[in-house]
């Protein structure tokens, strides 16, 4: 119900704050171990108008994105409730561009669950690119 409601656009801040916390543990390797839910604000009103545009493109998402060559990264937690197809696939229809590293231990907000395991994708991502890693 509060999902729908935010879909709708017709959701107070309230619930839609209310329906992340829901979800919140869920983003983690071990959701009885998730740290406690940040206090956020949310544009309630564009929320459901955002994810439902977002929902209207992925059709034709990846016609757009193959063959792109901007070097690409995709970080993805192995234990993300997203399966990790999600990016391999998306990867894949990019082609040479795009890398795929898993994070091992790792939900979706990988940089809370595994500290540090940006560094080395998003170096790798700059080299690709041709700029020096750890540049200023």
């Amino acid at each position: 119900m509060l999902d729908q409601r935010v879909m709708d656009g017709i959701a107070t801040e309230a619930e839609a704050v209310e329906s992340l916390r829901i979800f919140w543990p869920a983003y983690f390797p071990s959701p009885d171990r998730a740290p406690e839910f940040p206090d956020l604000r949310v544009n309630a009103a564009s929320t459901g108008p955002t994810l439902q545009s977002a929902v209207a493109e992925l059709p034709g998402l990846a016609n757009r994105l193959a063959g792109s060559q901007v070097p690409t990264v995709f970080v993805h937690g192995a234990a993300s409730p997203i399966p990790v197809t999600a990016s391999t696939d998306t990867a894949e229809v990019i082609g040479a561009a795009a890398h795929v590293a898993v994070v091992p231990n790792a939900g979706h907000f990988v940089w809370m669950d595994v500290p540090g395991c940006l560094r080395q994708p998003l170096d790798g991502l700059l080299e690709r690119a041709g700029q020096p890693p750890g540049g200023h």
